[in-house]
């Protein structure tokens, strides 16, 4: 987009050209400021011109231009959605009730206070001393997908129970879908129409289910003619996290349905074994070298990282930027995301997800980053 200063510049040089008799441009001279005024307004129409033709395209348009795009490809937003777990148990004498709207929370003096509600009353049959009931969060978005074990605490007594706890994670939180989140959608959804095992296309469908925050593919992980699906959810932090048995579940009886998975497929949905990590670098090729030749080596490079890091080993940025800074030919290489070390849980091994390397350009301002 040009700016008002650089639009004034032409204006005085067509200007100059046409009436060279014309020699006072001081500040507050009559023709300089008819041009300064007019300079400042094609800059206001430039800059509303680059935004529409922007919000032309799916891969540049922001809100509320994106969901139109979005629309136009037969994509709705994810809903906003409560956690939920099927099986909060509750311990106590036969022929206690349960009623309807119960609150069980996590423990307080332990984890952040979420707040769960039973959704139908329940009565701990003769002769048992535990009944499950299905319970939902009180708030919407990931706050409440929590893991299996962690609601365990009565606010209030009811009459005959003694404890309560959930046996499996409550999951399905998810919070009004973000800008980036549903571009990626959209722009998976012209895969739909394949008819073969292509990751875009089991990508795009899997991404419908409510839960599923990411979602990778393995082409003949189980033979030929067999694709295995990973999905991801994301905790109450908004990391991403492997999915639940349930999500699994769920991912699985969608993809199932004959209108939806192609023929002589077979497909299998699978827990994956870690956290995914999305990685955005940045970079410059030095004298004599392509960027074409630097992204793939930097990718490499990347990939190699990636697939050293044991179980429960964090991700270390310094240790990603010297792997990175050992291929030849840059001159500048900048990680953008993420800003800072990821940390995995002792059972837990990071993996790659989405990497994005770009041409680094001093002028210009990467996701949200001016450098």
């Amino acid at each position: 987009m040009k700016t008002a200063t650089e639009l004034y510049s032409r204006l005085e040089s067509k200007f100059l050209s046409l009436y060279a008799k014309v020699t006072d441009w001081n500040i507050g001279a009559d023709i300089r400021s008819l041009l300064e005024s007019a300079a400042v307004l094609f800059q206001e129409v430039w800059f509303r011109l680059d935004g529409m033709y922007a919000d032309l395209f799916l891969s540049t348009a922001r809100d509320p231009a994106l969901r139109w795009r979005g629309l136009e490809l037969g994509v709705d937003d994810k809903e906003i959605q409560a956690a939920t777990c099927t099986l909060q148990q509750f311990t106590g004498s036969a022929g206690s009730t349960v009623p309807a709207g119960t609150l069980v929370t996590t423990d307080p003096a332990v984890d952040p206070k979420v707040e769960f509600t039973t959704d139908v009353a329940a009565i701990i049959p003769a002769g048992a001393t535990t009944v499950t009931v299905a319970i939902t969060c009180r708030e919407t978005g990931v706050a409440g997908n929590v893991p299996a074990g962690r609601i365990a605490f009565l606010p209030q007594s009811v009459a005959g129970i003694t404890a309560t706890i959930n046996l499996a994670a409550a999951t399905g939180g998810q919070p009004a879908e973000d800008e980036e989140s549903y571009r990626q959608r959209a722009m998976l959804a012209p895969y739909e129409s394949a008819a073969g095992s292509i990751e875009a296309y089991f990508r795009s469908v899997a991404l419908r289910v409510r839960g599923v925050a990411e979602a990778r593919l393995q082409e003949g992980g189980r033979g030929p003619g067999s694709v295995v699906l990973y999905v991801w959810s994301k905790d109450s932090t908004g990391k991403l996290v492997p999915g639940s048995a349930t999500l699994i579940s769920a991912v699985q009886a969608y993809l199932d349905d004959p209108l939806r998975r192609p023929l002589c497929t077979r497909l299998y949905v699978e827990q994956p074994e870690g956290a995914v990590v999305d990685v955005s670098i940045l970079l410059r090729p030095a004298t004599g070298y392509t960027f074409a030749a630097g992204r793939t080596a930097v990718a490499a490079a990347v990939q190699t990282f990636f697939a050293g890091l044991a179980p429960g080993e964090d991700l270390i940025l310094f240790q990603l930027l010297a792997a990175c800074s050992d291929v030849a030919g840059l001159d500048d290489l900048r990680i953008a995301t993420p800003s800072a070390n990821v940390t995995a849980d002792a059972t837990e091994t990071l993996l790659l997800g989405r990497l994005d390397i770009q041409l680094f350009d001093a002028t210009r301002s990467y996701y949200g980053i001016s450098w």
